[in-house]
């Protein structure tokens, strides 16, 4: 590993292995979503504070940028392929799973943008988790959201621990 080109595979293997669990296992509750749900009818799960409420969004997080589809499409394409390409220099363990879960966020809302009505690149992003005072959402979004929190740790942990002179954490 003299060269760090196996590294650099490895990574974007586990990479990738964490963003395909998450494109799928985000498909499948859009699945689920879609097939047992009535949109505007919503379903209560944990009581109504969290509740199932399909919507179709064209735009991005919160509805902004509402006729952007085409725009959202290509920077999503963008930071997938960029994202597994940085993920060949990392050296945290929690900053590669971090990136592993960003790229499944973005790749999990990319499928629905690719393949959905009304078509190509401008295909609806299926929501349907309603939290009081929150806009409706999907898993893609709350892996986007869990991934962003594990690289700000990642980061934080390998600050601390670089200027204490300490191992990373599950150096990879």
């Amino acid at each position: 590993m003299s060269d760090g080109r196996p590294r650099a595979w490895r990574n974007r293997a586990i990479a990738g292995a964490v963003a395909a669990a998450a494109v799928a296992v985000d498909a499948l509750t859009k699945q689920w979503a879609v097939s047992a749900l009535v949109p505007g009818v919503p379903r209560d799960f944990v009581g109504t504070l969290v509740r199932f409420d399909l919507a179709f969004n064209p735009g991005m997080a919160f509805s902004q940028l509402r006729s952007g589809g085409v725009l959202l499409g290509l920077v999503a394409t963008i930071a997938v392929v960029g994202i597994l390409w940085y993920a060949g220099r990392v050296t945290s363990m929690t900053i590669l799973v971090g990136l592993g879960f960003i790229c499944g966020g973005a790749a999990g809302n990319l499928v629905d943008r690719v393949f959905r009505e009304p078509g190509f690149l401008q295909g609806h992003v299926v929501d349907f988790i309603r939290l009081p005072n929150w806009p409706t959402f999907n898993l893609a979004d709350t892996f986007l959201f869990v991934g962003v929190a594990c690289v700000l740790v990642g980061i934080f942990v390998s600050d601390r621990r670089e200027r204490h002179g300490q191992a990373g954490d599950g150096d990879v």
